[in-house]
């Protein structure tokens, strides 16, 4: 519901549910232990090797993992940096680390030895987990004293001053398990939990710094709808807030967690059907691909039995209305949306049904604002576009050695400035419209990619498009597309040009060029990584002035 505050205009979510007051290491340590009595039910499923734990062993490896860290004198106020996709022995690692009252520091698991040495760079760490196809990026890159610990029962090098998960938790095998107790971080406003990289799509990657307090905040709120009956697949990387979230709520509640890297649609389809998944979480893009596979499947005759889907979530860029709609009759489930970002966590979430565009209404403790970008006047009607600017209890402690970048998150009044476009509408519901530095500027007027990439995913043939700003020192962003075809499928560039010219006006044509892809590069989570595109485009001749219609310099 909106309201008005002496700062202006503003939106708020139902009011903050209370908090237990305990770090994030004891509130799993006791939800563990209530659902440990359950010996059948099984908690964490390793989809790439098909074995299972229940609860009952996820506290006992966690528990004897956190004593394990304590035996290498690692504990409260340390940073373990952690550089694995998702598995029983990285998830008993990190979770026995947090326990312990470790900070963890989250890198992205496929990063080059370049970018995990800049990631370092901003933290002191006691030790590094990484997976086995990562360990020698992992020795190349480790700090003298810290010590490498591999997710897996073995490390398979031959170097003293690396030991593998399963032997990590070996050397905590004598603790009691019943009578462990969490360690105590002290404040829990200040205490950091773990720092998650931004994705750095519009520069380098900032390591925002999570708070106890605001993690269990955050985790605690009703609206990830999640129950105890569900199966969640989990695709998201722990480098990704969202990775973190789904390894904790599940747990909280008591559901069962199928662990998945994504790779491909074809694999995730079969892990959903092999174990009934109830619940799902991946970008908006891979709900395109996903149900474009589920399409092609039942053409050819192919039966795909979905049923047991209860409810499908994407986050991490807005989803188009149509996109969704198309999307959910595939899959025959509702996709909800859910928004937020690294620095607030979680800001917003839909519920089924499903409102098509929407990110659903601020969850509890949220405050919004509106800002017109233009005037930086505070936006006091329904269904107008201006800047998210938001406060919350998560909102994290700052980012790690930057405190200028720290102060100019927020504005003179304290909210933080989000960079995404929005709006409201009558309900309070939330409509992300497109990133502030996503908008491309020609000849002065501006415009949204999401217009334009809306326009070529009606295109039969078209598989995926993201729509990028080609610099012009004159003229400013010149749109530029980057397409990938569906296989077997063929179109020209100037068919893809005819197809933008007769739906939107002149300054939103494909001025730049069209671009023919196998593949959009994405980050780790599945987002496109417009910078790598525009990066490539720097490279090119400049487009010619008669091609943009400007008079050529004397």
């Amino acid at each position: 519901m909106a309201s008005a505050t002496p700062q202006g205009f503003e939106w708020r979510g139902p009011p903050a549910p209370p908090h237990p007051e305990l770090p994030i290491g004891q509130v799993l340590l006791d939800a563990l232990r209530r659902h440990a009595a359950d010996l059948t039910k099984p908690a964490q499923i390793e989809a790439a090797s098909g074995s299972s734990k229940t609860y009952a062993e996820l506290l006992r490896d966690w528990v004897h993992a956190a004593a394990g860290w304590r035996s290498l004198g690692i504990g409260v106020n340390d940073t373990v940096a952690v550089f694995t996709r998702n598995s029983h022995h990285s998830y008993t690692a990190m979770m026995g680390a947090v326990l312990e009252g470790v900070t963890l520091a989250t890198m992205v698991p496929t990063a080059n030895e370049a970018e995990a040495r800049l990631l370092l760079s901003r933290v002191h760490i006691r030790a590094l987990v990484c997976e086995p196809a990562n360990i020698q990026v992992a020795l190349n890159v480790l700090p003298a004293g810290a010590v490498l610990v591999v997710a897996a029962e073995s490390t398979g090098v031959d170097n003293a001053g690396v030991i593998a998960v399963a032997e990590l938790v070996r050397w905590g095998g004598t603790v009691n398990v019943d009578t462990y107790q969490a360690a105590d971080v002290g404040d829990l406003r200040d205490h950091v939990c773990c720092i998650v990289y931004s994705s750095g799509t519009t520069g380098l990657p900032k390591g925002v710094m999570i708070t106890n307090y605001g993690l269990v905040a955050s985790t605690l709120q009703p609206s990830w709808s999640v129950v105890p009956s569900d199966t969640v697949l989990v695709t998201s990387a722990v480098s990704w807030i969202t990775g973190i979230f789904y390894l904790i709520v599940p747990v909280i509640v008591g559901a069962t967690r199928v662990v998945l890297t994504y790779t491909n649609e074809s694999e995730c389809l079969d892990v959903m059907r092999e174990h009934k998944v109830s619940m799902l979480f991946i970008a908006p893009a891979r709900y395109f691909l996903l149900a474009g596979h589920v399409k092609a499947l039942r053409k050819k005759g192919v039966v795909v039995d979905l049923s047991s889907l209860r409810v499908a979530l994407a986050g991490g860029a807005a989803m188009s209305a149509d996109l969704q709609k198309t999307c959910s009759e595939v899959l025959g489930v509702g996709i909800v949306q859910a928004y937020g970002c690294t620095e607030h966590l979680i800001l917003s979430a839909d519920t089924l049904p499903p409102r098509f565009g929407s990110a659903g209404k601020l969850g509890a403790g949220v405050r919004a604002k509106l800002v017109n970008i233009r005037t930086g006047e505070v936006i006091r009607d329904a269904n107008t576009e201006g800047e998210m600017r938001v406060k919350s209890h998560s909102y994290m402690k700052g980012y790690i050695g930057d405190p200028v970048t720290t102060a100019k998150a927020v504005d003179e009044d304290g909210w933080y400035c989000t960079g995404d476009l929005a709006k409201f509408d009558e309900e309070g519901r939330v409509f992300i419209t497109d990133r502030i530095k996503e908008l491309l500027k020609f000849m002065n007027m501006e415009m949204t990619p999401s217009e334009i990439e809306d326009v070529l995913m009606t295109h039969p043939a078209v598989r995926a498009a993201c729509v990028v700003g080609r610099h012009h020192d004159v003229v400013g962003d010149i749109p530029t597309a980057f397409v990938v075809l569906f296989p077997g499928q063929a179109a020209s560039e100037q068919e893809i040009k005819d197809l933008v010219k007769a739906r939107l006006s002149a300054n939103k044509q494909l001025r730049g060029g069209v671009f023919f892809l196998d593949e959009i590069p994405t980050s780790v989570n599945g987002k496109y990584d417009r910078k790598a595109l525009r990066d490539r485009l720097s490279k090119l001749p400049p487009v010619s002035d008669q091609v943009l219609g400007i008079a050529s310099q004397p």
